[in-house]
């Protein structure tokens, strides 16, 4: 069975470099399978019977595939039973990260905006370090 995750992705993409950082991190044997969004091959029939919904990064660790960053990340982390200062065991503090992990997808990470949901989406960056206090304490 292949031992390496294979990380489906681009390095321009933000989750894809995540999901790096955190084996890289972790210490967990990966490669990158490179996907060229850009171009479209995440629309293609192949890329899409990993991800119906054809976004990077996905994962694929002996035949069992996942996307999506904040998912794949605590599927690694319990695979291989991380237990570092990125992805704890300690129950608290693990779910602190994954408050953080699912707020960020929401509140940090949207599509292309228009140019009012812009407008609405830099006032609001203004204040996620403020936001963001509850996540040190």
């Amino acid at each position: 069975m292949e031992d390496t995750v294979v990380v489906h992705g681009h390095i321009m993409s933000q989750p894809t470099r995540s999901v790096m950082l955190f084996c890289e991190l972790s210490q967990i044997k990966y490669r990158l399978q490179e996907v060229n969004f850009l171009a479209g091959e995440n629309l293609r029939r192949k890329f899409k019977a990993l991800n119906p919904f054809s976004e990077i990064p996905v994962i694929v660790y002996q035949k069992y595939n996942l996307w999506e960053s904040a998912a794949i990340i605590q599927y690694l982390s319990d695979k291989f039973s991380v237990d570092n200062s990125y992805f704890p065991k300690n129950p608290e503090i693990r779910a602190r990260i994954l408050a953080y992990l699912h707020w960020h997808h929401e509140n940090v990470r949207r599509p292309e905006p228009t140019v009012e949901q812009e407008k609405k989406l830099k006032a609001k960056a203004l204040g996620v370090c403020n936001d963001l206090e509850w996540v040190l304490s």
